[in-house]
This record gives C-alpha cells, sequence and structure tokens, in this order.
C-alpha cells in the first residue's frame, strides 16, 4: 500500500531580493572565497615545511645484488582470458618486490591459473607468407629450410648478427607469432602438437608454488633449483617472458616472473644457484645449477632485461666456467672429472650465453670441452659417445655428445660424423620403440632436427610427435594430470617424476622454435644427404 501523500514545502525556494551591482557581487561572492583559500593555503605550506624537518634522511642505494623485479599488482588474481591488451610497459602498472622478500612456502597455487586458449595455433589455420623463410634466413643471417648458411655467422657458435634488437638471433622463432608458425610449418609440427603444448603449459603453470618455484614430485625432490629452471623453460620456448614485447602473448607473464624470481633468490655470491645454506653439500650441483642458468640466459636473450639479469646472468656463466675439470669435463662437483651427459648441460649454458652476444664466454673452456669429447668418442668418424669412456654402443650419450659437437664444433649436416650418428640413432632407438626414456628423446629429437632431411621429416619426427601427442595425459576430470606426461621409465622418471617428464617432453614438442638452426638444406652441396 502507498503511503498517504501530504501537502510539504517545496525543498527549494527561489527567492528574489534586489538587484547587485557587478562590484558588490566580487566584494560579497568571490573575495571571501578566495582570502579563505590563501589561508588554508598558508596552513599547508607551513604544515609541509614543519613535516619536511622532521623527516629522516633518505636510505642509502640498495646494493647492486638486489636487483628488483617487476610484477603485477592484483597478483592473486585470476589472469585475464582477454590476450588482445598488452600492458605497454611494466613500470606504468606495477609494484617492486626485491628477491630477499621471496617467501618459501611449499602450497601450491592453482587458483590463479585457469584452462586458457593455447599459446600458438591449435586450430590448424597455419597461414605463411610464401617468402618468409627465405626473409627469415637473410635477417637472421642463419640458414632456413631450402637455403645454405650464409655470412659471418655461417658455421659458428650463435649464428649471425641481425641487429634486430635486443632478442638473440636464434631465439627469434618464439616471439613472433608468423615466425614461430613459419618454423612449425616448415619443421613438421601441426595443430595437434601445439595444442599439446598448449594443455602442458596449462597444467606446468598450475603446479607452481606461491613462492615462485616449482618440485619435482619423485627422486629429488628438494632440488627445487632444478625443478623450477626446467619448468620455466618450456614457457620461454613458447615465447611467454616476464618482459614480453607490445602485441605479443603475455598469458604466463606472472608464472615465468615469479619463477625468474624465485631463481635469483637461490644464486649465491659466487654464481651458482643453491637452495639452502651456503654450504650445504649438494650432489647434483652441477646439473641444477646449469639448468637454473640456462633459464636465466634465455630470458635474458629473449628480453634484453640487463638491469634485472645481464650481471646475474654473467656470475652463472663465471661459475660454470670456472667448475670445468681439468680433462675438460664436469662432475656433480666443480672442478672433478665428470661425464658426457653433465657436460650436456654446461654446453647448453655456454652456448646460450654466446647467443647474448654481451655474455662472456671463454673460447679456451669450449676447446677443452671438444678434447674431452673426443676422448670419449669412438667409431670409424667417431659419431659414438660414451659416458666417460670411448664405448660400442649407448645412444644417450652418442645424443648428448652430438648436439654438444653440433654447439661446439660447428657440426652441421654436412658433417660425416653427423650423419653417421643421425643413423645410428634412428636404426638403435627409435621414438616409441623400447623403454620411454624423455631424456635421449630430449638430446636426439635436437640432434635430428638440426640433421634435417629425409631422416627427420619422415622418419624420426612424425613417429616423435605423434608418439609424445598419444602419450599425452588428457582427463579434464582429473586437473591434477590433465596436460601432463606420466613419469618415463628410465632418468627423468626415476630422479624427476611427472613434473620433469612433462616438461622434457614440452621441450621436445617446441623443437620446431625453440631454436633456429644454424644451417640449412639446399639443392646443392647437402643433396647427397638428402638422398640418404
Amino acid at each position: 500500500m502507498s503511503e498517504p501523500t501530504t501537502s510539504r514545502a517545496p525543498v527549494i525556494q527561489l527567492i528574489r531580493g534586489t538587484e547587485l551591482t557587478r562590484i558588490e557581487q566580487i566584494l560579497r561572492r568571490i573575495l571571501p572565497a578566495c582570502v579563505a583559500s590563501a589561508g588554508l593555503h598558508v596552513i599547508l605550506a607551513a604544515g609541509v615545511f614543519m613535516l619536511s624537518t622532521l623527516m629522516p634522511a633518505p636510505e642509502p642505494a640498495k646494493e647492486p645484488d638486489k636487483i628488483e623485479v617487476a610484477v603485477e599488482e592484483n597478483a592473486d588474481k585470476p589472469e585475464e582470458k582477454n590476450l588482445t591488451e598488452i600492458t605497454p610497459s611494466v613500470d606504468d602498472t606495477s609494484t617492486t618486490v626485491t628477491i630477499d622478500d621471496v617467501k618459501v612456502d611449499a602450497n601450491t597455487v592453482q587458483s590463479n591459473v585457469t584452462d586458457v586458449a593455447p599459446a600458438g595455433n591449435p586450430d590448424g589455420n597455419i597461414t605463411v607468407p610464401q617468402d618468409l623463410l627465405k626473409q627469415l634466413g637473410e635477417q637472421n643471417n642463419v640458414a632456413m629450410p631450402g637455403m645454405e648458411a650464409t655470412g659471418a655467422g655461417a658455421g659458428s657458435l650463435g649464428g649471425g648478427n641481425s641487429g634486430l634488437g635486443a632478442v638473440a638471433d636464434s631465439l627469434k622463432g618464439r616471439g613472433s607469432s608468423s615466425t614461430k608458425q613459419a618454423l612449425l610449418q616448415s619443421g613438421g609440427g601441426n595443430s595437434a602438437s601445439e595444442l599439446a603444448v598448449a594443455t602442458g603449459l596449462n597444467w606446468l603453470a598450475k603446479q607452481q608454488k606461491s613462492n615462485g618455484s616449482w618440485v619435482y614430485d619423485r627422486g629429488e625432490r628438494d632440488d627445487t633449483v632444478s625443478a623450477t629452471g626446467l619448468a620455466i623453460l618450456p614457457f620461454l620456448a613458447a615465447g611467454q617472458t616476464h618482459k614480453p614485447a607490445p602485441g605479443t602473448d603475455s598469458k604466463y607473464k606472472k608464472t615465468v616472473t615469479d619463477g625468474l624470481n624465485y631463481l635469483l633468490s637461490c644464486q649465491k655470491a659466487d654464481g651458482s644457484f643453491r637452495f639452502g645454506p651456503e654450504n650445504a653439500d649438494y650432489g647434483y650441483l652441477m646439473y641444477s645449477n646449469a639448468i637454473a642458468a640456462v633459464a636465466i640466459t634465455e630470458a635474458y636473450g629473449m628480453t634484453g632485461d640487463k638491469p634485472l639479469l645481464l650481471e646475474r646472468v654473467q656470475r652463472a656463466v663465471n661459475f660454470t666456467q670456472d667448475a670445468q675439470s681439468s680433462n675438460g669435463s664436469w662432475n656433480y662437483r666443480p672442478k672433478q672429472d665428470g661425464d658426457t651427459s653433465i657436460v650436456g648441460w654446461q654446453i647448453q649454458v655456454l652456448h646460450s650465453a654466446k647467443l647474448c652476444k654481451v655474455i662472456k664466454v671463454d673460447s679456451k673452456v669450449l676447446q677443452k670441452a671438444s678434447r674431452f669429447l673426443d676422448t670419449v668418442a669412438s667409431g670409424a668418424t667417431k659419431f659414438k659417445y660414451g659416458y666417460r669412456e670411448a664405448i660400442t654402443g649407448a645412444p644417450t650419450t652418442t645424443a648428448v655428445g652430438l648436439l654438444c659437437r653440433y654447439y661446439v664444433d660447428g657440426w652441421g649436416p654436412s658433417n660425416a660424423a653427423m650423419r653417421d650418428g643421425a643413423g645410428y640413432l634412428w636404426t638403435s632407438h627409435k621414438p616409441g620403440e623400447g623403454k620411454y626414456d624423455m631424456y635421449y628423446y630430449y638430446y636426439a629429437t635436437q640432434v635430428m632436427h638440426f640433421y634435417g632431411g629425409d631422416v627427420w621429416n619422415k622418419d624420426w619426427n612424425p613417429k616423435m610427435r605423434d608418439f609424445l601427442i598419444k602419450n599425452q595425459t588428457r582427463d579434464p576430470k582429473d586437473v591434477k594430470v590433465d596436460g601432463s606426461w606420466s613419469a618415463d621409465e628410465k632418468q627423468m622418471g626415476e630422479h624427476c617424476g611427472r613434473h620433469g617428464t612433462t616438461c622434457m617432453a614440452l621441450l621436445t614438442l617446441e623443437v620446431y622454435y625453440r631454436h633456429l638452426p644454424l644451417y640449412g638444406r639446399g639443392t646443392g652441396g647437402l643433396s647427397d644427404l638428402d638422398a640418404k
């Protein structure tokens, strides 16, 4: 029922008085306000002066090691699904947190990561301009499929120098969507492999802890350094960085930023990465250190973020070089004679650093590593590699050795040992046959991809790609495993569980665009290899 209405006086009444002159209006209405405002400003000025005299002196500048990392405000909120709006500058909408503020928390953060659109092109609409591959080769001075290596960078560690911004030449395939799609298409990837990568990254992001770290779910559970470094690498390979360029995909910016923050908090004064006391005994130090070093080096190579990473990367590289044994190898601990497997990770550190150009890498260290590889090589062309000595057959260490030769000694597809090695890997341990071994697949796939030709296009890649796609765990009802790979039967599964196996599987499926090849195949000098 409505309330009864009563007669009320109007709220506002129009009152007419005698008409005022212009001067009277100013005196009666404006002047009092001006006087009051002036008085208020005098009071405020006096207050500011008194406060300034009581304020303490400004704090001294921070030490160089306290590098600040920009992180987004409202970081605990789920990231927006609208990927078209890119923040133009981190400094515009960010706060800063020093690495000393990172707190250890064993609780996994899952609420801030949702099922997201794939990082890539999952719908299969891969459109590549006809001349794009040729343009990529000319811009980067690196040979692409269908052309030979040319210029000063051909055959040298790290390729050419394009001068196109801060991104290292060999990493340019990650950031540009058109470049990435061209490499995906030419290398033999497809929409199914990119969907597998996208769902794998989604699963991996959900496993990140609230302090930015990751942990292995089997074996070396306390080695959070290598678990975190290994997790960051697939995001970087997909073009995801802590400092995305305008117009590029940035859906995992916070994931990568938090991960890098954690790694930097674990770096010691000597450049090594260790979680815990400075003098703690880490039997796996050189493994975990190398994986973390590759992660921050690639992050620097992709972003050119000198304030955050340049000095840290150089320190990590210096530690790697200083830890080399007198025989050219590396072991679990510095200065001890080691094996081919550990050497493989250290070479990846030095290669990534070499790509960045401004990082100083000692050529004598690479030469000593090459001499060590000579001591464990066998076969007519020295294409097989053992663990600590030359043996007749070892597919895993052979794959590691051949990748090192590619990076250190410039063995391209025209090299006889690379040819024999690729044939040996294909005949001795094909993808999907024998034991499920992601550590071997990770290295062997890179060797085969860089070798190219029919052994890659018709033999290795279709089997490797489809094997990983088929064996990925896809169960939307079980978010704990959906998008991951079950622990393999060998090294990664035993020591690193589902986490390590998934990281290696992702990197293997990202081989098409993770690194631009140093060499290409043409219709001339390499045609004899194509026929084999």
